[in-house]
């Protein structure tokens, strides 16, 4: 029995996390907090259900870093003060995009800021501002957010001018294949900035545009494909750092859209990670990106599942001579 939430929450990333941390009820969880903040602070507090309902509407924790410790727990991962309330950040950089709750409306909204960044910052700079992360820090977070149900796309109810249609989702689309088709021709990242831009766009309409259910699934659907390119774009032009930060928000993206066409990209964006993590001589993190690869993969695509053994196995290969 799963706990039952509130149906609008105004932090859907607490939402999400106490969705997949195990407890049965809000007061069960509101409990948990009460003793761990006698336990870590030496604190008496009386929170219940209702207090929790307050913060998924939007209010803070008198006492943060006590729920981001339950929680934490719940997971068995780090879950930091600023991935449960963005606003306690203080200045602080933005929390690494493994460590965030995969709902759309937060991955776009951190998507968002990382392109600003990319597009006002020298490629040096930003390359050196973002660091690569490695082994388990990175895959267990993966593995447990892979393992929720997707949260829904927040939907725009206004009509007319604004709204978005499947034809404009389908224009990028066709730009994505043209910047893979250029990057191909070429390499070298040199299509990198244009993409950069042309992912902003698909961003700020998912974000400010109305749509409907259909055409918003697609849009986030070209936005993880879009923003698993802008990787490993990035990643040939050197800016490991923000090449696995794009990778890591086009698998959120498709891990929060649905059909076997979100899972396929989920599959292909782990398999970025995955190369990128070989390539920069960490390939035991590489095999359990794939292996996640493989699990995500419906069963019937069997070639494609051939395709993930065999790189598997070349994966092994390469470790086997280190």
């Amino acid at each position: 029995m799963s706990v039952k939430l509130p149906p609008h929450v105004a932090n859907p990333g607490l939402a999400a996390l106490i969705a997949g941390s195990g407890f049965p009820s809000l007061e069960r969880f509101a409990a948990a907090v009460n003793h761990r903040g006698w336990d870590l602070l030496g604190i008496k507090t009386s929170y219940d259900h209702v207090t929790v309902k307050r913060w998924l509407a939007g209010s803070v924790c008198q006492y943060p870093e006590v729920v981001a410790a339950v929680l934490s727990d719940a997971w068995g991962v780090d879950v930091p003060v600023a991935v449960i309330w963005p606003e306690l950040r203080d200045g602080a950089g933005p929390t690494p995009a493994h460590q965030q709750p995969w709902v759309p409306d937060r991955t776009l909204g951190e998507l968002s800021i990382l392109v600003r960044s990319d597009m006002l910052t020298r490629r040096e700079l930003l390359a050196g501002s973002i660091t690569v992360v490695t082994g388990t820090p990175l895959t267990d977070p993966i593995a447990r957010w892979l393992n929720m149900g997707t949260a829904a796309m927040s939907v725009a109810g206004h009509d007319g001018p604004g709204r978005i249609d499947v034809s404009t989702v389908e224009a990028i689309e066709q730009a994505t294949r043209h910047f893979m088709a250029v990057d191909a021709a070429v390499g070298g990242g040199v299509v990198r900035e244009a993409a950069v831009g042309q992912l902003k766009f698909a961003v700020d309409l998912a974000t400010h545009s109305g749509v409907r259910e259909e055409a918003g699934n697609r849009l986030l659907m070209a936005i993880a494909d879009l923003a698993g390119w802008v990787g490993w774009m990035s990643h040939d032009a050197g800016m490991a750092g923000p090449a696995q930060r794009y990778l890591l928000y086009g698998l959120q993206a498709a891990g929060e859209a649905h059909g076997d066409g979100a899972r396929m990209l989920a599959v292909k964006n782990l398999v970025g990670l995955a190369r990128q993590m070989q390539s920069l001589g960490h390939p035991a993190t590489g095999l359990r990106l794939i292996d996640q690869a493989v699990n995500q993969l419906p069963s019937r695509l069997n070639k494609v599942r051939a395709l993930l053994w065999s790189l598997r196995a070349q994966t092994l290969a390469s470790m086997g001579r280190q």
